[in-house]
């Protein structure tokens, strides 16, 4: 192993060692922040999902992921969440995915996949809300491509669609998905 190679491996230890320790305190900020809200309807599921969030996110930094992996995984763990919420198979879920993949090569098609989908599931609300929802991720990694967001921007304007998506109906309110995120951010800083 010559100088260069060596020096690497230090750095990708001490990467790994604090990847391994910033995962460790979100799930202390995870479990923390499911006591004091979880008796809340719907908080439980979104302090989950950010504390999912920040590991993935972890991940692409360590290991330098692109946009595309990181859309997959964003929309693999909301397949299990509406799975789980809905109570609708995660292979209906993933058929429609699968439809958006296959025809959104380009960004121009995201929006008639979406609208052929909708009318395809008109008679699923959970559905429609995925379908809804995958169509603005498209759109959010098309917009974070172009305008070459960092990371951090991506990660903050992803948890934000999916408080407006939890949000839609008002319950639970905008507001707390909101201060819940700011305290997982601080509790995260210190």
């Amino acid at each position: 192993m010559n100088v260069f190679e060596n020096a690497l491996s230090g750095i990708r230890r001490e990467s790994n060692e604090k990847s391994r320790e910033r995962s460790e305190s979100v799930e202390c900020v995870t479990k923390k922040l499911k006591k004091e809200y979880g008796r809340y309807e719907g908080i439980d599921d979104f302090i989950d999902y950010l504390g999912a969030m920040e590991k993935i996110f972890l991940r692409a930094k360590a290991e330098n992921f692109s946009g595309g992996f990181l859309k997959e995984k964003l929309i693999e763990i909301d397949i299990y969440a509406m799975s789980s919420a809905s109570g609708i198979d995660q292979a209906v879920f993933n058929r429609i995915y699968e439809d958006f993949r296959n025809t959104c090569a380009k960004i121009t098609k995201v929006a008639e996949v979406a609208e052929k989908l909708s009318r395809k599931y008109s008679d699923c609300p959970d559905c429609l809300i995925f379908i809804g929802y995958v169509r603005d991720v498209y759109q959010l990694f098309s917009q974070a491509e172009k305008e070459r967001w960092t990371l951090e921007r991506q990660e903050e304007e992803i948890i934000a669609l999916k408080m407006r998506v939890l949000a839609a109906d008002g319950v639970p309110p905008f507001e707390d998905l909101e201060k819940i995120y700011k305290e997982f951010r601080e509790c995260l800083k210190v």
